[in-house]
């Protein structure tokens, strides 16, 4: 039997909810330029192609990413799209990365 002068306490831990997240990202044919002058239309650049690719898994027994880089071309020519016709040399042919992790 308790009387008033007695406290009892009852602590309950918080529930840790449990998540998982996965997320996959694309990306086609993005164009990444680097022009030697911008303030010439006609200046020279280097125009890489490429497709990407990550795909990331996340849970609470472990952690997972997976990238792909493919497609990767690299090509000099005219800074402008218009002056390109006829006037580009393959600096190199398509190669690909793949990257794969897990924690």
């Amino acid at each position: 039997m308790h009387n008033s002068s007695d406290l009892i306490y009852i602590f309950e831990a918080p529930v840790q909810p449990v998540s998982t997240m996965e997320m996959n990202i694309i990306v086609k044919n993005p164009e990444i330029v680097f022009v030697a002058d911008l303030t010439r239309s006609d200046a020279p650049a280097l125009v890489v192609t490429t497709q990407c690719e990550v795909f990331i898994k996340n849970s609470p027994e472990r952690y997972s990413m997976t990238a792909a880089v493919r497609e990767i071309q690299m090509k000099a020519c005219p800074f402008l799209p218009e002056k390109r016709k006829g006037n580009v040399t393959t600096v190199s042919l398509q190669t690909s990365v793949y990257l794969k992790g897990t924690v």
